[in-house]
């Protein structure tokens, strides 16, 4: 990657923030507008959370010139696999009302209610709304965009509201040039709630999220969304945009997901001009090892556009921070302490293996704690979280997870490691020889099938048989433990109060009090470090004409999105582009359990 980049890069934290008691409301009556142009990275955006449209406006991921547009569209995926009585499973993705070329928004069977993540009413200034002079998302450089109280900054004791402050992700004074904020939720994604909507089970299913509110409808997901530009030269190709998505409601979500759908336009300038646009010979791919997925032209000259100037670079999409796995006793993100002692994975521990009088096994409760249990010399049954009670027979009962495994004749990793289950009762939970052992990829699509990726990268893992737990670790660190996992936060510089500013004439909740306090730097939902981040696990890459996704059918995207998925497009040979054409992507980062309140 040894080339220029213009970076939109996608930064996702797991943290939980505090819902205000009120009735909020959210719809396509809320649409504002904005655009990014901190740096030399320009860009149209909705706080219906879609970059690069709509598609009128004559910055779409622009790079240093506001003609030389690189993406058509790039939006958000949140799904989760729900589970209900009578053994009924389905998976409901949500998706951002985004144009596409065929099969487009996720709507209605009329076409006329979109049932997709929707814009809440609050975050900017009302006089920007319905259609006014002047409207806009709420953006740091321009005061007169902000609301008069922010909605999420109410239960303040000290300064309800905020009235006349930025909103920022540090605080009260935002330390990027350019900052943007706005809120989504999926109230309006009535699919699964009403039985009329769908036709699971052939009768369709009636599933509300929160059982303490019945009115509340889609999946009970908040979406906090923010866009971050800085000017100096580090990050002056960057646009960074920082998603929190919170589970409002009752329902605990044992695998969730999420991803981003991307339009590639490596050529487009607007408006009005998609004429002279070039879209038919793009390529794309990913690192799994960097994070990162990428879109570059072939072969980089866009004569075609005579609005193009210059030179031809590339649009790439990095996780920065992806969901965390805080409850699976791994240390996904392969960050922990240098002076650890915890075991790294072996290959014989994927091995199937007989069960022993006087072996250990872990059971975990609903609260993924967990328990230890000495194997008695009589078979006995073992309970562990989402799975039935399994009868243990010492010298008989052989357990694995994650291992390799034959279909149709090809390597495979074992469903076991995907299905959110501690399926060999080590206290670990979806192992998996491909990913925490040795970083294996292969394009099952040739015969034989083609290496991608070969790396032996073993990872951390805690031992529950013989350990107690550490926060320390870094292991299953957490970003609402209220704990400095990893010992980063400062008494002289991070001790500013929630606010994020030290104002000693008028101090807030936690300023100076000598220990860390939410919404300080360096610590639970401002310390980045502080997430087990499972990184990019899938990437999807389509045509529109041969395989156009469908925004309204969940299942489908659930399975473009799922953990393992990674496929390679024909313009690619020996991870090179060989060609160009109209093709589009998604990514995934998943799975992981999403709990209520989280």
């Amino acid at each position: 990657m040894k080339k220029k980049i213009l970076s939109l890069l996608i930064l996702l934290s797991a943290c939980g923030a505090l819902m205000v008691g009120q009735t909020v409301k959210s719809g396509r009556q809320y649409y504002l507008t904005a655009v990014h142009n901190g740096n030399r990275v320009m860009t149209i955006f909705g706080n219906y959370g879609v970059i690069g449209q709509p598609s009128t406006s004559s910055v779409r991921g622009s790079w240093k010139y506001p003609t030389n547009g690189y993406i058509g569209d790039v939006s958000l995926f949140a799904g989760a696999e729900i589970q209900m009585p009578g053994n009924i499973t389905f998976h409901s993705v949500v998706s951002c009302p985004v144009q596409r070329p065929t099969k487009n928004t996720d709507t209605d069977p009329s076409g006329n209610d979109y049932w997709t993540f929707m814009p809440q009413d609050g975050y900017a200034s009302s006089s920007r709304i319905n259609g006014q002079k002047n409207q806009s998302i709420a953006m740091n450089i321009d005061p007169e965009s902000w609301p008069k109280a922010w909605p999420d900054k109410l239960t303040d004791a000290n300064d309800p509201g905020w009235p006349g402050k930025w909103n920022g992700y540090f605080g009260k004074r935002s330390s990027a040039d350019q900052e943007s904020y706005f809120v989504m939720d999926d109230n309006n994604d009535f699919r699964y709630n009403f039985a009329a909507n769908n036709s699971i089970n052939s009768t369709g299913v009636s599933f509300k999220p929160d059982t303490n509110d019945l009115t509340r409808n889609g999946l009970g997901l908040v979406v906090r969304v923010r866009g971050l530009q800085w000017a100096q030269t580090l990050a002056q190709d960057n646009i960074f945009w920082l998603y929190e998505i919170e589970n409002t409601g009752t329902t605990t979500y044992n695998r969730a997901i999420f991803g981003m759908l991307v339009g590639t336009y490596v050529g487009v300038s607007g408006p009005g001009s998609d004429r002279y646009a070039e879209y038919d010979d793009d390529w794309s791919f990913y690192d799994a090892n960097q994070n990162i997925t990428y879109t570059g032209d072939y072969p980089r000259d866009n004569s075609r556009n005579p609005f193009w100037v210059g030179p031809v670079g590339m649009v790439g999409y990095a996780i920065l921070e992806s969901p965390g796995n805080p409850f699976d006793g791994i240390d996904n993100d392969n960050d922990v302490n240098s002076s650890s002692t915890l075991p790294k994975f072996l290959s014989t521990d994927f091995d199937s293996a007989t069960v022993k009088v006087n072996d250990k096994l872990v059971s975990i409760k609903d609260d993924f704690s967990r328990v230890v249990v000495t194997v008695p010399a009589t078979p006995f049954k073992m309970k562990t979280r989402g799975r039935d009670s399994v009868l243990i027979i010492p010298g008989t009962t052989k357990l694995c997870e994650g291992n390799v495994i034959k279909v149709s004749g090809k390597d495979v990793i074992s469903p076991s490691a995907y299905d959110g289950v501690d399926n060999d009762f080590d206290g670990l939970i979806d192992e998996n020889y491909y990913l925490h052992y040795k970083q294996y990829k292969v394009d099952n699509s040739t015969t034989p099938p083609r290496e991608l990726i070969n790396i032996l990268r073993p990872v951390h893992y805690f031992d529950y048989k013989t350990r107690t737990y550490d926060p320390y670790s870094m292991i299953d660190e957490r970003r609402d433990d209220g704990i400095d996992n990893d010992k980063d936060w400062s008494l002289l510089f991070d001790d500013t109060g929630k606010d994020g500013i030290f104002d000693p004439l008028n101090p807030d909740q936690g300023e100076r009090d000598g220990v860390p306090t939410e919404g300080e730097r360096n610590f639970d939902s401002r310390d980045v470090d502080e997430s087990d981040q499972i990184g990019l696990t899938s990437f999807y890459y389509f045509t529109n004409s041969a395989e156009p996704i469908d925004l309204r059918d969940d299942e489908d995207i659930w399975k473009r999105m799922q953990p393992g998925t990674f496929s390679v497009p024909t313009s690619i040979v020996d991870n090179k582009p060989v060609a160009g054409e109209d093709g589009d992507f998604v990514y995934g980062s998943g799975f992981f359990p999403l709990l209520p309140k989280k």
